[in-house]
């Protein structure tokens, strides 16, 4: 699944919309995509670097919204110390 849902993206079902008010997409239009399939083998194995690659992209996004956090509390932080003498 991971496979199909990354070719899915590729294949940019959103240019085929020929809708000029309510966006819509032609199932035939659809259909008429084609999608070059490696072997099974193939697949799983660029679906696992796939997974592998955006477990990494979720590790960094995690780490960047607590830097975000320290950051947005810091001049906070900095005052209590000012107030307190501290600094």
């Amino acid at each position: 699944m991971v496979w199909l849902a990354h070719m899915m993206r590729q294949i940019n079902l959103p240019e085929l919309n020929k809708a000029s008010g309510v966006p819509g997409l032609n199932r035939n239009d659809a259909y008429k995509q084609t999608i070059p399939l490696p072997p099974l083998a193939e697949q799983r194995r660029i679906a696992a670097i796939l997974k592998e690659q955006m477990s990494a992209v979720e590790q960094a996004r995690t780490a960047a919204e607590e830097e975000l956090t320290m950051i947005n509390a810091l001049p906070a932080a900095l005052l209590r110390r000012a107030f307190a003498g501290e600094l």
